[in-house]
């Protein structure tokens, strides 16, 4: 634990002068002084008084969350009296330098609003204890009693809301509702959200709760939206069951984000059309690493960096994706950015990474515009550098394993890649498709010298993981 002594401004001058040479202060501009809960003050205690007219202390701390035994009046300072919601962490303040940590078996819902640190001290979130990682989601859990039949098998459930229901997973992830955009409901399965009334209708033969082991509504809100944010670090937590993102936010910079895991992403709708990314950095970003997550069953993409052409220009810069894994998602990553003066991408990293199934996910027959793309470069801006793309294992998907437009090909640098898929199209420019390894690599002009175009080893391995 490390205490922060903030000094008031127009005191900064006599302070120093005063206690010059003690062990609390040294000469110097800063307002933000810290010490360590072992510092001792060694001067007198009138001296003490004194200081304590001109200073404010706050507390470096580890805080505990805890959905099965928190309580929102405890302090959580500890394992034993931790908070029990994200809104509790949400309205706290919680300064630079403090650990968050969530009980690892439980379930948590709600948006997670990170705190921002600073250069010197990084805001942590983690998980404790032991199981399963912790769940982050917005959904409900529906009962034989929320539903009314108020038609020949339509069935309203009985809250209205005004955070679209963007999808809806039955049987512990065993399959999803189809959206659609009709109150005319005739197959098991569909429903249809009024945005205007927030009313739910779904089509079922019998109560869906009677049919279904499990009826999960999962609500258009990101699971963590770190919009404005800084200096954080993410490891070992399970984002889910959310119509929006799993991680999104924009205007970022200096993020870790590691082991990671995201299923269930996407639905909702946005400005008239339906979205969801795993991680997605958007905007202006900058010193960013997603490492070592598993991200699966995306409506768009696993993981992106972009920004689109209604928000203005953007600089993203010092983007690193690695060692990640990234299943049944309709892009596996996905890259744009708006071709306007003033934006910029540069110093952009995807290795070591695996695209697998890209388009065989739930959303891809529900989308207006089914692809199903490994990689997808949907453009650059002419100010653009450094842009790798390497050691990555694309296997198998819908669309292609590639596809670019007609931005700036030579913005990118692909080459030590193992591509396989067994689908007719290999790599789709614009719009026009390629169906072998050979006119890809001719049409591309990347190097590629050292990729290879053969079933990965180890994918196996995989394979048996995540299915």
């Amino acid at each position: 634990m490390e205490t922060i002594i903030k000094i008031k401004d127009k005191k900064i001058v006599e302070i120093q002068k005063k206690y010059k040479g003690s062990k609390v202060f040294k000469p110097s501009n800063s307002l933000n002084l810290r010490l360590n809960k072992d510092s001792v003050f060694d001067f007198e205690k009138k001296e003490l008084s004194d200081l304590a007219n001109i200073v404010s202390f706050q507390v470096i701390n580890n805080y505990y969350i805890s959905s099965s035994t928190g309580n929102d009046n405890n302090n959580g300072l500890s394992e034993l009296t931790p908070f029990k919601t994200i809104s509790k962490h949400n309205e706290s303040t919680i300064i630079p330098g403090s650990s968050i940590y969530f009980k690892r078996g439980d379930c948590f819902f709600g948006k997670l609003i990170p705190k921002s640190g600073d250069a010197n001290n990084y805001i942590s979130y983690d998980s404790y204890g032991i199981g399963e990682k912790p769940i982050i989601h917005n959904s409900i859990i529906t009962t034989l009693a929320d539903w009314t039949n108020n038609s020949i098998n339509i069935w309203t459930y009985k809250n209205a809301y005004s955070s679209e229901i963007g999808n809806i997973v039955f049987n512990n992830d065993e399959y999803c509702g189809v959206q659609k955009d009709t109150s005319s409901l005739t197959t098991q399965g569909e429903y249809y959200y009024n945005s205007k009334t927030g009313i739910l209708s779904l089509y079922s033969k019998v109560n869906p709760n009677a049919l279904y082991s499990k009826v999960r509504l999962c609500y258009s809100t990101s699971c963590i939206d770190q919009s404005h944010k800084s200096y954080i670090n993410y490891n070992n937590l399970s984002l889910k069951y959310t119509a929006f993102h799993g991680l999104g936010g924009h205007d970022i910079s200096n993020i870790n984000i590691k082991n990671i895991d995201v299923d269930w992403i996407g639905g909702g709708n946005y400005r008239g059309s339906r979205l969801g990314n795993g991680i997605e950095l958007y905007g202006n970003c900058d010193n960013i690493i997603v490492e070592n997550c598993t991200v699966s069953r995306c409506y768009d993409a696993g993981i992106t960096n972009q920004n689109s052409t209604i928000s203005g220009c953007s600089k993203q810069s010092n983007i690193t994706f690695k060692n990640n894994i990234v299943t049944y998602c309709e892009y596996g990553f996905e890259y744009f950015n708006n071709p306007i003066e003033g934006s910029n991408t540069s110093n952009i990293n995807v290795i070591n990474n695996h695209f697998i199934y890209s388009g065989y996910g739930w959303g891809h027959t529900q989308r207006p515009d089914p692809s199903g793309y490994a990689i997808r470069l949907a453009g650059a801006p002419n100010d653009s550098a450094n842009f790798n793309i390497k050691n990555n294992i694309l296997f198998e998907a819908k669309g292609g394993l590639v596809f670019a437009t007609a931005g700036n090909l030579d913005t990118y640098s692909v080459d030590y890649n193992c591509y396989f898929t067994t689908n007719p199209y290999f790599y789709r420019f614009h719009l026009t498709d390629y169906k072998t390894y050979k006119e890809f690599k001719d049409h591309t002009r990347w190097e590629n010298k050292n990729s290879i175009n053969d079933y990965p080893l180890g994918i196996e391995e995989i394979l048996e993981k995540i299915n």
